[in-house]
Protein backbone atom coordinates (compact mmCIF):
# COMPACT_ATOMS: atom_id res chain seq x y z
CA UNK A 1 0.00 0.00 0.00
CA UNK A 2 1.52 3.58 -1.48
CA UNK A 3 1.97 5.51 2.08
CA UNK A 4 1.05 8.89 0.14
CA UNK A 5 -1.87 7.61 -0.79
CA UNK A 6 -2.94 6.22 2.73
CA UNK A 7 -1.80 9.39 4.10
CA UNK A 8 -3.99 11.34 1.61
CA UNK A 9 -7.30 9.41 1.76
CA UNK A 10 -6.83 9.87 5.74
CA UNK A 11 -6.40 13.74 5.61
CA UNK A 12 -9.78 13.87 3.51
CA UNK A 13 -11.67 11.77 6.35
CA UNK A 14 -10.25 14.56 8.59
CA UNK A 15 -11.49 17.55 6.98
CA UNK A 16 -14.64 15.62 5.99
CA UNK A 17 -14.98 15.46 9.65
CA UNK A 18 -13.98 19.06 10.78
CA UNK A 19 -16.43 20.08 7.91
CA UNK A 20 -19.32 18.65 9.52
CA UNK A 21 -19.29 18.53 13.03
CA UNK A 22 -22.12 17.24 15.45
CA UNK A 23 -24.58 18.72 17.46
CA UNK A 24 -21.91 19.92 19.98
CA UNK A 25 -19.75 21.43 17.70
CA UNK A 26 -17.36 18.67 17.78
CA UNK A 27 -15.67 16.82 14.60
CA UNK A 28 -17.96 13.84 13.13
CA UNK A 29 -17.25 10.80 14.53
CA UNK A 30 -15.36 8.42 12.85
CA UNK A 31 -18.16 5.32 12.97
CA UNK A 32 -20.60 8.30 11.45
CA UNK A 33 -17.98 9.63 9.24
CA UNK A 34 -17.28 5.60 8.56
CA UNK A 35 -20.70 5.09 7.15
CA UNK A 36 -20.72 8.25 5.61
CA UNK A 37 -18.24 7.21 3.40
CA UNK A 38 -18.55 3.52 3.24
CA UNK A 39 -16.15 2.18 5.45
CA UNK A 40 -16.34 1.26 8.76
CA UNK A 41 -15.01 3.56 11.81
CA UNK A 42 -13.17 0.38 13.27
CA UNK A 43 -11.27 0.00 10.05
CA UNK A 44 -10.88 4.47 9.44
CA UNK A 45 -9.57 3.55 13.04
CA UNK A 46 -7.22 0.60 12.38
CA UNK A 47 -5.62 2.27 8.93
CA UNK A 48 -5.10 5.44 11.15
CA UNK A 49 -3.50 3.48 13.65
CA UNK A 50 -1.41 1.40 11.14
CA UNK A 51 -2.65 -1.74 12.15
CA UNK A 52 -5.38 -2.52 9.83
CA UNK A 53 -4.45 -6.31 8.63
CA UNK A 54 -7.33 -6.38 5.94
CA UNK A 55 -6.94 -5.04 1.82
CA UNK A 56 -5.49 -1.07 2.45
CA UNK A 57 -5.70 -0.89 -0.82
CA UNK A 58 -9.86 -1.50 -1.40
CA UNK A 59 -10.57 0.72 1.83
CA UNK A 60 -8.75 3.16 0.21
CA UNK A 61 -9.95 3.02 -3.02
CA UNK A 62 -13.63 3.44 -1.22
CA UNK A 63 -12.41 6.53 -0.07
CA UNK A 64 -10.61 8.03 -2.89
CA UNK A 65 -13.97 7.18 -4.96
CA UNK A 66 -16.06 8.17 -2.18
CA UNK A 67 -14.86 12.06 -2.10
CA UNK A 68 -14.29 12.06 -5.99
CA UNK A 69 -17.97 11.78 -6.02
CA UNK A 70 -18.29 14.19 -4.10
CA UNK A 71 -15.87 17.00 -5.48
CA UNK A 72 -17.19 16.03 -9.24
CA UNK A 73 -20.50 16.83 -7.58
CA UNK A 74 -19.49 19.87 -6.62
CA UNK A 75 -18.04 21.02 -10.04
CA UNK A 76 -21.28 20.52 -11.72
CA UNK A 77 -23.82 21.84 -9.36
CA UNK A 78 -25.13 25.11 -9.51
CA UNK A 79 -27.99 27.22 -7.86
CA UNK A 80 -30.81 27.74 -10.78
CA UNK A 81 -32.02 30.87 -10.77
CA UNK A 82 -35.83 31.97 -9.68
CA UNK A 83 -37.83 31.43 -12.73
CA UNK A 84 -41.53 33.63 -11.85
CA UNK A 85 -44.63 32.21 -13.34
CA UNK A 86 -47.87 33.09 -12.99
CA UNK A 87 -48.89 30.79 -10.84
CA UNK A 88 -45.49 31.85 -8.60
CA UNK A 89 -45.85 35.87 -8.90
CA UNK A 90 -50.14 35.41 -8.28
CA UNK A 91 -49.38 32.78 -4.82
CA UNK A 92 -46.30 35.75 -3.93
CA UNK A 93 -48.92 38.46 -4.24
CA UNK A 94 -51.65 36.93 -2.36
CA UNK A 95 -49.20 36.08 0.56
CA UNK A 96 -47.95 39.76 0.41
CA UNK A 97 -52.01 40.75 0.36
CA UNK A 98 -52.20 39.27 3.68
CA UNK A 99 -49.07 40.04 5.29
CA UNK A 100 -50.35 43.64 4.57
CA UNK A 101 -54.24 42.98 6.12
CA UNK A 102 -52.91 40.29 8.59
CA UNK A 103 -55.05 37.44 7.14
CA UNK A 104 -54.58 34.28 6.37
CA UNK A 105 -54.61 32.22 3.18
CA UNK A 106 -54.48 28.81 2.09
CA UNK A 107 -53.74 27.38 -1.85
CA UNK A 108 -54.04 23.72 -2.11
CA UNK A 109 -54.88 21.61 -5.15
CA UNK A 110 -54.63 18.36 -7.18
CA UNK A 111 -51.35 17.67 -8.99
CA UNK A 112 -50.79 18.83 -11.91
CA UNK A 113 -53.86 21.73 -11.23
CA UNK A 114 -51.01 24.62 -11.75
CA UNK A 115 -50.52 23.55 -15.33
CA UNK A 116 -54.09 22.73 -16.01
CA UNK A 117 -55.31 25.50 -14.21
CA UNK A 118 -53.13 27.99 -14.65
CA UNK A 119 -51.86 27.25 -18.08
CA UNK A 120 -53.16 30.30 -19.05
CA UNK A 121 -54.05 34.11 -16.91
CA UNK A 122 -57.09 33.67 -14.92
CA UNK A 123 -58.10 35.76 -12.95
CA UNK A 124 -58.58 35.12 -9.34
CA UNK A 125 -62.15 35.95 -9.32
CA UNK A 126 -63.05 33.22 -11.48
CA UNK A 127 -62.02 30.84 -8.40
CA UNK A 128 -64.29 32.19 -6.21
CA UNK A 129 -67.21 31.73 -8.12
CA UNK A 130 -67.71 36.13 -8.88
Amino acid sequence: MDNERLSAALEMVEQYRNEHPDSSGQPMSYTQAGKNIGVSGSILSSLRTGNYKGDSEKQVRIIEDYFAVKSHGAEVYREVDYAPTFVSETVYSVIKLCHIKGGLSMFAGDAGLSERYWGSPHSLSSLSGS
